[in-house]
């Protein structure tokens, strides 16, 4: 009888532990899905925020008095369609300074540039490692290219089994015509 309330009282620590660490799990697993909200709301204020900029420079690309300081900006901005195919290169090394992961493709057909407007190319990046530093590098992406003009139109974000965040973004990178 002895030797059952012993297993008896072994199995419910044992089982009391497992709670425990389960109740632990889920609070853990909780607070990163939060922070991952948090992040995601933010990220989609940055596409936004991108596309105010985008209305911004088309409207002050009407003022006729700040014509060349637009060309100037634009021209540092927006490359021509052949040093487009530099991206993939720039991103893959912007993505390893920043600590993720990322695959990326150009996705779709070509909008070609007329002469009063930009061409632009669809693209699809997909990353994949700490959920802030995947932030981080979608706001520099945004935010501090020094040599792409980009916008980003579809978002969505999650974890894959171990636990890492995934981003799926989706966008155009605009060039003018070769020189």
């Amino acid at each position: 009888m002895d030797n059952f309330k012993k297993e008896f009282r072994v199995g419910l620590i044992v089982f009391g532990v497992i709670g425990v660490v389960f109740a632990g799990f889920i609070w853990v697993a909780k607070g990163q899905v939060s922070s991952l909200s948090s992040r995601i709301a933010g990220v989609q204020g940055l596409i936004s925020q991108q596309r105010t900029i985008s209305s911004q420079l088309i409207e002050l690309r009407e003022d006729k008095d700040l014509a060349e300081k637009y060309e100037r900006v634009m021209d540092v901005l927006v490359p021509t369609e052949k040093q487009i195919f530099d991206l993939k290169k720039w991103i893959e090394n912007q993505a390893k300074t920043h600590g993720v992961e990322v695959v990326f493709d150009f996705a779709g057909n070509k909008t070609d540039p007329m002469e009063s407007s930009l061409g632009n190319y669809p693209f699809s990046i997909k990353i994949s490692g700490n959920v802030f530093d995947a932030a981080s590098f979608i706001s520099f992406l945004e935010n501090q290219s020094p040599q792409f003009l980009m916008s980003f139109e579809d978002l969505s974000a999650g974890t894959n089994q171990s636990g890492s965040g995934q981003v799926a973004l989706k966008g155009k990178v605009y060039f003018k015509a070769n020189e």
